[in-house]
């Protein structure tokens, strides 16, 4: 996730990290007392961020029910035959563009890969959809639901802007005031500055943020609204 003001937020505690060298054998990383070892580098600012939306959820009492669990479900399912239905519809759009009989090598090529890429969202679209995947999908829609009820309580915290992908909002500039405070308050460090970068530059590339940035006049409006809670029954 990324913005020029998360950068800016960011900015002090990352130059520190920058300049700091991990030893090749010791941790790269604690978080809430726990060592991340070289082994888990690739990991770890996933690890540090994960364990600490946790604790925050268990020391704040957010807690998912399964009433909104099978709520999620219900809208889910009804989102993925929509979804389903439509990638089919431009499955066979694709299809009959490959029947044309001149098309460019470079074209063809393309259109092949997309129908690829189409075939295996509607595999992921199905396996979410079987009956033997109940625990799996009761897993993902508390995990969905879970995130959401944290971001919504931190922005009401912080504030900042809001992105939006899928109908999923996410308050990116409340995360890395979160971590900030955190950092301070010493519930983490990071030795690496490869897994420092990874960290602040998953919350400050405002290129790959652009294009879901919420207005900031609608930021509120789309903390309330993930598509579950106000999709059609």
């Amino acid at each position: 996730m990324a913005c020029a003001l998360a950068v800016g937020l960011a900015g002090s505690g990352f130059a520190q990290d920058k300049n700091a060298a991990a030893p090749a054998d010791g941790p790269v990383a604690d978080v809430l007392g726990t060592s991340i070892p070289h082994g888990q580098k690739a990991l770890a600012p996933i690890i540090i961020f994960s364990s600490l939306i946790e604790e925050y959820a268990t020391t704040n009492g957010i807690k998912v029910t399964d009433g909104e669990i099978e709520a999620y479900k219900v809208a889910a399912r009804k989102k993925f035959a929509a979804d389903k239905a439509d990638l089919e519809k431009e499955k066979s759009r694709l299809q009959l563009k490959l029947e044309a009989p001149i098309l460019p090598a470079a074209d063809r090529a393309r259109t092949q890969e997309y129908i690829s890429q189409i075939d295996g969202t509607i595999a992921m679209i199905d396996a979410d959809l079987q009956p033997g995947e109940e625990l799996r999908f009761n897993g993902k829609a508390k995990g969905a639901i879970q995130s959401w009820k944290v971001g919504k309580s931190l922005f009401e915290r912080y504030g900042g802007r809001v992105i939006a992908r899928s109908g999923e909002p996410e308050p990116f500039e409340a995360y890395v005031r979160f971590l900030q405070d955190k950092e301070k308050e010493g519930a983490f460090h990071i030795f690496d500055p490869q897994v420092s970068a990874s960290l602040w530059g998953s919350f400050t590339n405002a290129s790959k943020l652009a294009q879901w940035i919420v207005p900031e006049q609608d930021s509120a409006k789309a903390m309330n609204s993930p598509w579950w809670i106000h999709a059609k029954p």
